[in-house]
């Protein structure tokens, strides 16, 4: 199947965006896709359409409240969340990327940037991309578990592979 997903909201707020791009996916093509939402309100599409839809959550991450108490947290969580008014501190531990690690062994003819450029105040940092990244392979990867068991049931109940018709949409 397919995974339709809108990531387009720091953009386009609008509602109606997000619906004319889910709705445009629903009756284009032969094969019914899962909608998948990153703050967009999917139970109408499930409910009235009848469409399989993911929704991405934020997950549980302990909270960032100064930089001494941070220390007591994973390392891989700290900085992604801040209680109100220390927005401060995890914006700048936002972005871990660099242009170069400096090497012993290598010493390049161009002088290397000190940060990854685009690193707009306004914008996620890498780290918040890399934890949205993985959390939407770990509901791809559930689902693709869940369709892999119900297939290996359907042909054990029925007449073995392939799987009847009727199963198929």
């Amino acid at each position: 199947t397919d995974w339709i997903m809108w990531d387009s909201k720091m953009t386009e707020k609008q509602a109606w965006y997000h619906h004319f791009f889910l709705r445009q996916a629903l009756i284009s093509g032969n094969r019914a896709p899962v909608l998948m939402g990153d703050g967009v309100d999917l139970r109408g599409f499930h409910d009235i359409a009848g469409a399989s839809v993911a929704n991405q959550g934020n997950g549980w991450v302990p909270y960032t409240v100064s930089d001494e108490q941070v220390k007591d947290v994973p390392w891989a969580a700290q900085y992604l969340q801040c209680v109100r008014g220390s927005n401060a501190i995890c914006k700048a531990h936002e972005y871990t990327a660099g242009c170069w690690v400096n090497r012993e062994d290598f010493k390049p003819q161009n002088g290397q940037a000190a940060i990854v450029g685009g690193q707009a105040s306004w914008h996620p940092g890498n780290r918040i991309h890399k934890r949205r990244g993985r959390m939407i392979a770990l509901i791809i990867l559930r689902t693709l578990d869940y369709a892999l068991d119900k297939w290996e049931t359907l042909a054990e109940e029925g007449d073995g592979y392939p799987i009847a018709e009727e199963h198929w949409h």
